[in-house]
């Protein structure tokens, strides 16, 4: 039930100069995050506050990558990051289901195009095609491979993917946080 995500973020910037960046990665609907790496226009990066670094942060339930470069503008950065989320595959009453937001909730700023590509492990059936939201996205599956592409966005427009496969295809058990949701109902409801 969990993956390994791996974004890439190019960032066209203007005449203003900028030192950072950052982007706000959920933890909500997982059992943890955990971080694997980050790179500037393909250099890996190691953790620290200068530039050429990267730092975390952690707030509300929210990690915060921070990248950390010497004065830009006018300029196109290439920024990546990759972490794995854990427990993000659950169950629901006829699919193990993964429901994934691709681009942050909230950013200042319109996004040009955006894509993605899903790679679903061996074993695990798909009882429906993948869904879009909002939709309107292009989408293509071949073999094992989901790839989706969807051009403009708006600011603060998000973009979320459900993949459903067959019950117990992907998960034996409920990840830790839907246990407790679960729980949770059960206890309010006594």
């Amino acid at each position: 039930g969990a993956i390994v995500v791996t974004e890439t973020i190019h960032f066209a910037f203007g005449p203003d100069e900028f030192t950072y960046v950052y982007r706000e990665l959920s933890s909500r609907k997982t059992d943890g995050l955990t971080m694997i790496e980050a790179s500037i226009d393909g250099v890996p990066m190691a953790r620290g506050k200068g530039p050429g670094q990267f730092e975390l942060k952690q707030k509300d339930g929210r990690r915060r990558v921070v990248w950390h470069f010497p004065a830009t503008s006018n300029a196109t950065r290439t920024f990546a990051v990759t972490y794995r989320a854990a427990g993000v595959v659950w169950q629901d009453a006829d699919s193990d289901v993964l429901a994934w937001t691709l681009l942050p909730t909230r950013h200042e700023y319109a996004i040009a195009c955006a894509s993605g590509e899903v790679r679903y492990p061996e074993g695990a059936a798909l009882v429906a095609g993948a869904t879009l939201d909002p939709p309107g996205s292009e989408i293509q599956h071949a073999g094992r491979t989901v790839r989706f592409e969807r051009c403009p966005f708006e600011r603060n427009a998000s973009w979320v993917m459900t993949l459903r496969f067959a019950p117990g295809s992907v998960i034996s058990a409920a990840p830790r946080w839907q246990q407790r949701s679960i729980r949770n109902r059960e206890n309010i409801a006594l």
